[in-house]
């Protein structure tokens, strides 16, 4: 397939760093870099629900909101 080419067009290989660092993602102000996360959870009353979490990763201020469906934040 390469060699009459057959293949599908793909992207040029990224070259990673070694990864070392010292442990911590601290950028200069707040509102430059956040983290999030969502997950899904079983209530009794409620049946499932959503956590939406967001953290502000210069001064760990954290968002948190709770729903009943993935889409009512």
């Amino acid at each position: 397939m390469r060699k009459n080419g057959l293949l599908a067009p793909s992207r040029k290989r990224h070259v990673h760093s070694d990864g070392k660092h010292d442990g911590t993602i601290i950028p200069q102000g707040i509102n430059e870099l956040w983290g999030a996360d969502a997950a899904r959870f079983w209530t009794g009353e409620d049946g499932f629900c959503w956590a939406f979490i967001c953290i502000d990763h210069y001064n760990l201020d954290p968002f948190v909101t709770v729903s009943k469906s993935g889409n009512e934040i």
